[in-house]
């Protein structure tokens, strides 16, 4: 959530950009793992959790078995007595995973993806879909229609990345479509590449640091996923009243 005070009230909303509509452009974020706590007083926020806090906690020999349990248990709970869910869909190997999880908890599950024309993406979505039996809606862009559609996409961020921007367009197209059919819930995956040293870069680490590089980097990436992809999303699904599940 963000927040704004003034000496008379407390502004409070889920994304910043309803908070400019009370003449509010710079509300400040209250970031995952704190807590708020509103009195005459005044404000305090407290940090209450951390992914450190976690690290501390991980074994230090661990299985296939073992992680591929934690990620089933993880996505049904986030998906437990739900009846209608849709999944931000590539058809690659990390919104395939998380399809055919929720689809094994969720009886009425919607794939959706968004790409130009002719894109081998959406044709691979496709493919993808198929055999895994799920219905996919697929929401096609025409290039004449991607300016209006990057406006859209940066009145919703209120920043400039043209890295954010790039992901961001075909979120937007697919949670647009996702609204359009009744879908109150989306599910997506993120962390994978940061948690499996999966970018190029790593191999730098490696050369450079050795494994215990790697290791410093991964918690790195993982502790920033927040500015790198949650916010961003969050923000995106939000726009289109969807609740992100990740």
């Amino acid at each position: 959530g963000y927040l704004f005070c003034y000496s008379c009230f407390f502004g409070f909303a889920s994304e910043p950009i309803a908070l400019k509509k009370l003449g509010i452009f710079f509300p400040q974020p209250l970031l995952p793992g704190h807590s708020l706590s509103v009195s005459k007083k005044g404000l305090v926020v407290k940090k209450v959790f951390s992914l450190l806090d976690l690290k501390k906690l991980i074994k230090k020999n661990s299985s296939f078995e073992e992680l591929f349990s934690s990620f089933k248990e993880s996505v049904f709970v986030r998906s437990k007595n739900l009846k209608k869910a849709a999944v931000l869909f590539s058809g690659g190997v990390d919104s395939s995973l998380v399809a055919r999880l929720v689809s094994d908890n969720v009886s009425d599950v919607g794939l959706f993806c968004c790409g130009l024309d002719g894109s081998e993406d959406l044709v691979f979505a496709d493919k993808v879909a198929s055999k895994m039996g799920l219905s996919l809606f697929s929401k096609v862009v025409e290039k004449d229609e991607v300016p209006a559609l990057a406006v859209k996409c940066l009145t919703s961020l209120g920043f400039f990345d043209e890295m954010q921007l790039g992901i961001a367009l075909p979120e937007y197209g697919a949670c647009e479509l996702a609204k359009s059919k009744g879908f109150k819930v989306i599910f997506s995956g993120q962390g994978s590449y940061d948690l499996f040293a999966g970018y190029s870069f790593f191999k730098a680490h490696l050369k450079e640091k050795g494994f215990l590089g790697v290791e410093e980097e991964i918690w790195s990436n993982l502790l920033d996923i927040l500015s790198k992809n949650l916010f961003r999303d969050d923000i995106i699904s939000l726009r289109h009243s969807l609740e992100l599940r990740v």
